[in-house]
This record gives structure tokens, C-alpha cells and sequence, in this order.
């Protein structure tokens, strides 16, 4: 569902402008914003170490380990949400993709997958 709230609206202005209050619409990009975007957006506003505990929180939902295309390597590493830290630093070998049906993918509102060989969602969206 999409809310666009117009609020004070002169013919003459930006009514995009007067709406950046509404955390659901992008006064900069002029557009409704997404739950990933929202979430980025959140995540840009608290310090490193707090990014991190968030990172870390979400890890026991992450599948990764169950994906076909996870494999030793990656294991040893202990590499997990891909989603959010990026490619494997090891070279894995594409397989079938779990990413679809991971709970972080509907938690965040993942549109990507194979994030383990393509990189996180905010650098596949080039954010």
C-alpha cells in the first residue's frame, strides 16, 4: 500500500518536499520509499557498532548455510547474510539459490538473490 500525504501543498512548490516528515516517502528522491530503503536509510543513522549488533541479531534467521552454493570454504570463513556484508571471499560455485526463501529477504524486502557471488542487496540496488 502506497500513502502519499500532500500536506500544505501551494501550486508553486515542491509538495514532495513538504511530505519528508512521513518516514514512508523519499523527500530526495521524490518517490515512496521501500521497506529495504527505509531500513538503509534507519541503518545510515546509528553509529558502526550498532550496525553491527543489528547485523549480527539477524544472523540466526539467515539460511545460507542450507544453500547448495555455500560450501566449505565459506563455512570455515564463517560468512553468513550475504544479503547484508557482501560477496564470499571465497570462490564459490553457483548453484540452485535459497535466497528467495530466506526470512531475512521478507524481513528487509530483498528483491535480488545470489548474494553470496553478486554482492549485498544495497550494492546490487547501487545505492
Amino acid at each position: 500500500m502506497i500513502r502519499i500525504f500532500i500536506v500544505g501543498y501551494q501550486p508553486d512548490s515542491e509538495p514532495w518536499t513538504q511530505v519528508s516528515q512521513y518516514p514512508q516517502i523519499s523527500a530526495r528522491h521524490k518517490w515512496p520509499m521501500d521497506k529495504f530503503t527505509g531500513i538503509v536509510r534507519s541503518m545510515e543513522m546509528i553509529s558502526p557498532e550498532e550496525r553491527t549488533k543489528k547485523i549480527e541479531d539477524t544472523k540466526p534467521m539467515c539460511i545460507c548455510p542450507r544453500c547448495p552454493t555455500y560450501d566449505n570454504c565459506a563455512k570455515a570463513q564463517g560468512e553468513l547474510l550475504f544479503c547484508a556484508v557482501g560477496k564470499s571471499s571465497c570462490a564459490l560455485v553457483k548453484k540452485p539459490c535459497l535466497c528467495p526463501a530466506c526470512p531475512v529477504t521478507a524481513l528487509m524486502g530483498l528483491e535480488h538473490a545470489y548474494f553470496c557471488v553478486r554482492g549485498s542487496e544495497k550494492g546490487l540496488r547501487v545505492m
